[in-house]
């Protein structure tokens, strides 16, 4: 399982209903590779509740760490990415996205004064909710109701969910309202984030070419030490390294999807030589590439 995004890293996937722009996701970390939910961004708020095991949620620069009973808010369209931090367990989650529009119309007043602008606020990037803390654990509450009453996809209970969210969404402005004040900024890890955002599309749409660190940096405008910094603060890799598994994942979709030789697929993919890609693939996989198709394909 993964998350599916286009050239920009903003998911591909439509949630909720026609309607309806909300839905609660029952997740498992062993379901993605390597206990990971990949990094993406959509225009949905989204919470995170944590059921079981312990996971590290990274977003704008910052790591949080979470375990059962805590959860996280990420903002519209923050990148984000998650993992399991405790592979012997089982780690779950719940997770809830809607619209900002699910909150209110975009021509009210409500959604004027009381959704947009926590959408321009660049250090609000993502919230974390804990357990211990008595503010937190209310809006838990809230939101774990909420996704007991989603259960049940025939809107008997639209009405009742559409009140908890706002009454959630009441409370974290409050919330926020105490700890940040009133002017939006646009922080360091926000800058990080956008030129981020630019070098990895760069990346998804020339993998298949010849491309090095300074090309990546280029395509954002920045420094090759600037390019490094960005990746270690949002991406938890070196340019290349992320560049090397981008290129790994759509091969290893080519050795399902079509009958094309090894050799083929590893020069689309923008390997050189396929001994390289071979070393490289099963240090990933665990496999050769041979192998690695013939157990996918019948």
């Amino acid at each position: 399982m993964r998350i599916y995004t286009n050239s920009k890293l903003e998911e591909q996937r439509s949630h909720g209903r026609e309607g309806f722009p909300f839905v609660v996701y029952s997740e498992n970390y062993e379901d993605y590779q390597d206990g990971t939910i990949g990094i993406h961004w959509h225009e949905e708020f989204e919470f995170n509740l944590i059921l079981s095991g312990e996971i590290e949620a990274q977003v704008d620069g910052r790591t949080y760490h979470l375990q059962a009973g805590d959860g996280i808010f990420f903002n519209s369209n923050a990148l984000h990415m998650s993992y399991s931090v405790s592979p012997d367990q089982d780690v779950k989650q719940h997770s809830i996205l809607f619209l900002p529009e699910f909150l209110a119309a975009t021509n009210t007043s409500i959604y004027i004064k009381g959704v947009a602008p926590l959408i321009c606020r660049k250090e609000l990037s993502a919230y974390p909710l804990y357990s211990t803390i008595p503010e937190d654990a209310a809006i838990l509450k809230l939101l774990n109701e909420t996704s007991i009453l989603d259960q049940y996809k025939d809107g008997r209970n639209d009405l009742a969910i559409h009140i908890k969210i706002c009454i959630v969404w009441e409370m974290l402005q409050s919330i926020f309202a105490q700890a940040f004040d009133t002017k939006p900024s646009l922080g360091i890890n926000s800058i990080h984030q956008e030129r981020t955002k630019r070098m990895l599309s760069f990346i998804q749409e020339h993998y298949d070419e010849k491309i090095v660190v300074d090309d990546i940096a280029a395509s954002a405008d920045i420094s090759r030490s600037e390019c490094f910094r960005c990746f270690r603060t949002q991406v938890r890799n070196k340019p290349i390294e992320y560049l090397n598994e981008y290129r790994l994942a759509q091969a290893a979709k080519r050795l399902m999807a079509t009958s094309k030789s090894i050799s083929e697929i590893a020069q689309e993919c923008g390997f050189d030589h396929q001994s390289y890609f071979g070393k490289q693939f099963k240090a990933r996989y665990h496999m050769t590439p041979a192998a690695y198709r013939k157990q996918i394909q019948p």
